[in-house]
Parts: C-alpha cells; structure tokens; sequence
C-alpha cells in the first residue's frame, strides 16, 4: 500500500523545492508525471520509472531516488529519435568524469568538478544535441 497522494505532492514539492530544477522542467514533471511512493517513513532507496504509465514509483523517501527517477521521466520523451546524439553525450560526460576524478585544483585543493561538469554536459548538449536543450 502507498503513502496518501497528498503526502505524496507534499514529498515531490520538498524535492522541487529543495534541489534545482529549472521552472519548465518542474512543471512538465509536475503536469505529465505522476508519483507514487510507498513508504514516506523511510530512506533507504529504490524505485522505478514507468513510461507506459508516465509514473515515477519509489519505495521510500529518499532524495537520490526521487532526482534519479525524475531525471528518467524528463529524459525518456527527450531521447527519443536522438540516441546516438545522446548516448554520444553521456559518453563525453563518462570521459570527462573518469579524467577529473582524483583531480587537484591550484594549491592541491580539490576542484570543484561537479560544477565544472554539469556546465560541460549543459554546453555539450546544445552543441551536440539540439533537439534536448531544456
């Protein structure tokens, strides 16, 4: 049995709300997805996205499963009639991932990789990829 739906939209508002998404994003997710999750009492995990369904499942509260699934639904429409386009961008970020990891910035400070990753995918995609620019 499942959390109250209310409970629910109270949970995927907290993911919204705390974690950014660009406000397109946030309301094509908010209008053609629904959610469903089993058991708000808890975080250990897990989950699904159902395109038949256009329904993201978890089976707990847990934030890292909720953006993971998100990212499936927001993705799953985007992809379609772009796969190479697209596979070939997650394989830059694969590669770009694999040279920074252990990387040190001036100093020997850590760089601050995720924020020069996420920049990268953003400008791979429009280059590569038009038709996925969000």
């Amino acid at each position: 049995m499942s959390a109250a739906p209310e409970c629910v939209r109270a949970f995927f508002e907290e993911v919204f709300r705390w974690f950014p998404y660009t406000p397109e994003a946030e309301e094509w997710l908010k209008r053609s997805v629904t959610f469903e999750v089993e058991d708000l009492n808890s975080t250990r995990g897990g989950g699904w996205w159902q395109p038949a369904e256009d329904k993201v499942f978890l089976y707990t509260a847990q934030y890292e499963a909720a953006i993971h699934e998100l990212a499936h639904a927001w993705w799953h429409y985007r992809r379609l009639g772009v796969e190479d386009e697209f596979m070939a961008v997650v394989q830059r970020l694969l590669l770009i991932v694999r040279l920074g990891v252990g990387f040190r910035g001036p100093g020997g400070k850590p760089a601050r990789l995720g924020h020069v990753l996420v920049r990268q995918i953003v400008a791979d995609l429009a280059v590569a990829c038009p038709a996925l620019r969000w």
